[in-house]
């Protein structure tokens, strides 16, 4: 788990996020998540 929270704020960019409020931090965030989601499944499908 320690893994993911260190990916999402280096390579998707929550370290540093520029808008206010719960949802739309929270809505940032899940977009991290997703981004990371289709990254590893498009790893998991591509042939070595």
């Amino acid at each position: 788990m320690e893994r993911a929270y260190a990916a999402l704020k280096d390579n998707i960019g929550s370290r540093h996020i520029r808008v206010r409020g719960h949802a739309r931090v929270y809505c940032h965030l899940m977009f991290g998540v997703l981004a990371m989601t289709a990254e590893q499944l498009l790893r998991l499908a591509a042939p070595d």
